[in-house]
């Protein structure tokens, strides 16, 4: 054989011995276009920018468990490195690849919690459901958007989600970032709504609603002198013992089951000279709510009805007055502004003639 041709054969052994023991470059640097994805996509992609090649088995690691790293740029140690912290397996060098095995460290559970809050207002949503679907355990956040799921074992799988919110999944959870605070974004946007009325109505005459003063006129109490509790008489279910008396009597029930409100203060008198008159100046009332039925329970506990007299507050921006005599009194009424658009003043009186017809009688008995 020629001189040559053995120097050529020996030359090809050597070069294919130097490359069987070319030992992996752990210091190189790489950079991956994506710093979340699956570990088969990661590890595809690392393996062709350092021309490393890379071995594991699905027992060790599901393909398509879904990590995330902390940056792009690594070194070929550093990705290793963080790949067995999130992941919690292991690796070795054996023929010029990697091997990805399993940790030889005991796995411990742990307890992983958090917040979850609204991605747009930042308000904690109650009840969202936080389910670990790698050991089927799930839990809701509380009323403050806390939540703790326990973890038992490695590659969990979370999945948070709430009622009209875009779900969001946790992967690559690790004893370390035990610690997660979750922001989901509404799924719908429901854009402002606004009602308006057709038309005007000056009074209302219906059980739990709202009749204002423009009826004063309408039903007139005895002697022409203007009554509130008398125009009540004339709702449905609402009756008195007698034509003028001022007892009201709601679906049959007693006068004293009749809880009475001025301003919120409950009224246990409401009438003047044995029921002919109300305590109530209709100069000052602004509206009266009258429930006879379905009201509320912060009312406490009567039986038949509800009625809450709202008094003015007076006009903030004009002084207004009016006076009257009638067969049985006067009655003077004023209102106006103190500090304009700020303050103002209401200020009514009346009196009765009868004071002086039956004085003569009551001093002498």
């Amino acid at each position: 054989m020629p001189i040559k041709k053995i120097l050529l054969f020996c030359t090809c052994l050597f070069g294919l011995y130097a490359v069987s023991n070319a030992q992996i470059d752990f210091d190189r640097s790489f950079t991956l276009i994506s710093k979340e994805n699956t570990f088969e996509n990661l590890v595809s992609e690392v393996a062709k920018s350092t021309k490393i090649q890379f071995s594991y088995s699905s027992a060790v690691v599901d393909p398509s468990t879904y990590v995330r790293l902390s940056r792009n740029s690594y070194t070929v140690q550093e990705f290793l490195n963080e790949i067995k912290k999130t992941l919690l397996i292991d690796y070795v060098e054996f023929n010029d690849k990697i091997l990805f095995v399993e940790l030889e460290e005991k796995w411990e559970d742990f307890w992983l919690h958090g917040y979850v809050r609204d991605g747009s207002s930042g308000e904690a949503i109650i009840g969202a459901v936080i389910y670990n679907y790698s050991d089927e355990i799930g839990t809701l956040t509380n009323e403050f958007g806390y939540f703790s799921v326990k973890i038992m074992s490695p590659n969990s799988f979370v999945k948070v989600s709430s009622l009209s919110y875009v779900s969001d999944t946790l992967m690559g959870i690790s004893m370390q970032s035990n610690r997660v605070d979750v922001s989901l974004l509404p799924r719908y946007t429901i854009p402002e709504i606004i009602v308006t009325p057709l038309d005007e109505i000056d009074s209302k005459y219906i059980i739990d609603d709202v009749f204002d003063n423009t009826a004063d006129n309408v039903n007139p109490s005895l002697f022409g002198e203007l009554d509130v509790l008398q125009r009540i008489k004339f709702l449905p279910g609402v009756q008195s013992g007698s034509e003028v008396q001022g007892n009201i009597l709601v679906r049959g029930g007693g006068a004293d089951q009749n809880l009475m409100l001025m301003d919120g203060v409950p009224i246990y008198e409401t009438t003047h000279l044995l029921g002919l008159t109300s305590i109530f100046n209709d100069e000052v009332i602004n509206n009266v709510d009258v429930s006879t039925s379905s009201f509320s329970a912060k009312y406490g506990g009567r039986l038949s009805s509800v009625i809450d007299v709202s008094v003015k507050n007076g006009n903030k921006f004009h002084h207004t007055g009016s006076a009257s005599i009638g067969l049985l009194g006067a009655n003077l009424h004023a209102e106006g502004p103190i500090k304009k658009k700020q303050t103002s003043y209401n200020f009514a009186a009346r009196t009765s003639y009868i004071n002086q017809l039956i004085r003569p009688l009551a001093n002498q008995y």
